[in-house]
């Protein structure tokens, strides 16, 4: 219990001590183009990591759980102060939020997509009921900005007069909103307000499409928003109502496939003019922006595997394989820069980058080649060789970014190191394997977007704070396991950690101060909101840390006192720790079901 203590008051202390200009004490601030390479040794995070090492070596399981709690509570308490400083933010009469400091606008492409939906989620995260109940009332005020049915309406948002903007703005910041904020939150969540919105945003897009094409109207001439709707169709088909999602899914990605790759050199280009079948802009984007279009095929192509039973899809996939296969194929060729990383763009002509920096969104093109690479299998039509020399090279790109330290991601920006955090603990849940590699990885690199955190919570005072809550929040969830408190409490720390080499995991839940209410676990989410077939890789989701159907309990032990474990329920469990008490559940796992086809 003391050695816990120390370690809590390190993580409070790492969290108090936050200088004004938002970096570490000690730190570097970091600025454009000059990463913050912290001094080893010495400072509070790098006390914890080195006590989490030795407890890793030792295989100390409960050691390593008790610290996961402390850094899955230092991401919450930040995350929880970005949401503070924000809806100080938050107009008192419309309800809405600026994209920033110095541009007072509601507009759904950066604020709405970037920011709102990522309070939602700390608000809920951190059980802050005043703060959602604000938020829920700006749901309503932000959707009676346009009429039923229109695309979403950017306004000021002191005034909530509406902003002048053309229809293809108008339709891809739509999608912005639904892909990029709402599933996220969704997921999660499982949240009926913000799914009621998600899909009235969608529909509301699809009864406003212009744009023709050989197989009927298309969402827009840009790859961005159309690989936006892929993402969203494919997914929401599984739900009530979903064939219309399912329909557009099938015509978008027949559309890219049969006009717009071979007209591109096989490449996604950035304009495509499907009437005439015309490149508009052919650079192929392998960051956002561009590359939401391949991860939205690979969803397509997931949709279409799980429905071979279906001629017409069968037959899609069938059709879709092959180019598929080529482009992520040509991706690996051509994409990846001298320091094996995967870099901004390629020009399809000269099939060379045009620009080699390296990509902050690395693992968001990698969910959709792992997604494809599942779905290959399955279909059964390529070649085992190939899917597996696909895979390779993405190993290979995931180890050279495990051996980066301080590499200025977007050009240093605290965005670019959100992003690519994000992208690594997306590879830790969606290819096992690579966890090893990127666990360790995140947790010293997280400090580069940790320390530009301001005293005052605020981040880069823009609508990316959003993002810094969600990558925070998306490791906590990683360090808890997915497991979390009803209510939560700053001063109760949850903690997990696994042995799949022995088929061991720990469970703690530590107090200083006391706790009443519900530990509760994670669930199938991928199947019980969205109704998927398998866990798909895929954007803006959540990944499920600890498959409750893998665990059984073997010892489980409350207040020091040792109970028995059918006491404690695979659905949650009912608390009431005192003061310095702890829970610490021991499991057994069964061996781990690949992913599908693998």
């Amino acid at each position: 219990m003391i050695a816990w203590v120390v370690i809590v008051a390190l993580g409070v202390l790492i969290y108090l001590l936050i200088d004004g200009d938002g970096a570490l004490p000690g730190a570097k601030p970091i600025s454009q183009g000059e990463p913050w390479v912290p001094v080893q040794g010495y400072e509070l995070r790098s006390l914890v990591l080195a006590d989490y090492d030795r407890a890793m070596a030792s295989n100390d399981l409960i050691r390593v759980a008790e610290i996961n709690g402390q850094l899955a509570q230092e991401a919450t308490l930040r995350s929880k102060a970005v949401l503070d400083a924000w809806m100080t933010w938050r107009h008192p009469e419309t309800g809405l939020f600026p994209q920033s400091e110095d541009k007072p606008e509601w507009n759904y492409r950066n604020t709405a997509a970037d920011c709102f939906g990522f309070l939602i989620h700390a608000a809920m995260h951190t059980s802050d009921d005043a703060a959602l109940a604000l938020l829920s009332e700006t749901i309503r005020k932000e959707t009676a900005l346009a009429e039923k049915g229109a695309l979403c309406q950017p306004a000021k948002y002191d005034t909530a007069k509406p902003i002048s903007e053309d229809h293809d703005e108008l339709l891809f910041a739509s999608s912005e909103y639904v892909k990029d904020g709402l599933i996220s939150v969704y997921e999660r969540t499982g949240d009926e307000q913000v799914y009621d919105r998600m899909t009235e945003v969608l529909d509301n897009i699809l009864a406003n499409m212009k744009h023709e094409s050989d197989f009927g109207l298309l969402p827009s001439t840009r790859s961005e928003p159309n690989g936006n709707m892929l993402q969203m169709c494919s997914r929401l088909a599984y739900r009530e109502g979903g064939e219309k999602y399912a329909d557009l899914a099938g015509r978008l990605a027949d559309a890219v496939v049969a006009q717009m790759l071979p007209a591109n050199h096989g490449l996604p280009a950035h304009y495509f003019d499907f009437t005439s079948n015309k490149v508009i802009e052919s650079k192929a984007m392998l960051r956002d922006h561009g590359n939401e279009l391949p991860v939205g095929l690979a969803e397509a192509f997931a949709l279409a595997v799980s429905r071979l039973d279906e001629p017409e899809w069968k037959e899609r996939a069938d059709r879709w394989a092959e180019p598929m296969m080529n482009m992520f194929e040509l991706i690996f060729a051509h994409g990846i820069n001298e320091d094996g990383l995967i870099g901004n763009t390629i020009d399809p002509a000269t099939m060379t980058l045009s620009d080699t920096r390296p990509s902050d969104n690395w693992g968001y093109i990698f969910c959709g080649v792992l997604l494809f690479a599942e779905s290959a299998r399955t279909h059964g039509e390529l070649g085992t060789d190939r899917i597996d020399a696909l895979l390779a090279k993405l190993d290979g790109v995931v180890e050279a970014v495990s051996q980066t330290n301080g590499l200025p991601w977007q050009g240093g920006n605290f965005d670019g190191y959100a992003d690519s955090l994000e992208s690594a603990l997306y590879m830790a849940a969606y290819r096992p394997s690579t966890a090893a590699m990127m666990l360790p990885w995140v947790d010293r690199q997280i400090d580069m977007m940790y320390q530009v955190q301001a005293a005052d919570g605020f981040v880069g005072r823009t609508y990316l704070d959003g993002n810094f809550i969600r990558t925070s929040l998306m490791y906590a969830d990683q360090k808890q396991g997915g497991w979390r408190l009803e209510p939560w409490n700053p001063g109760t720390r949850v903690g997990y950690a696994k042995d799949e080499s022995t088929g061991k995991a720990v469970l703690v839940v530590a107090t200083a101060d006391g706790y009443e209410g519900s530990l509760v676990p994670d669930t199938s989410r991928h199947a019980e909101l969205l109704g998927l077939s398998w866990n798909w890789p895929r954007l803006n989701s959540w990944p499920e840390w600890s498959d409750r159907s893998r665990t059984t309990q073997s010892r489980f032990i409350e207040g020091g006192v040792v109970r028995d474990s059918s006491e404690l329920p695979l659905t949650g469990y009912r608390l009431d720790l005192k003061a310095g008490e702890s829970l610490v559940v021991e499991f057994t796992l069964k061996p781990e079901e690949n992913a599908a086809g693998e």
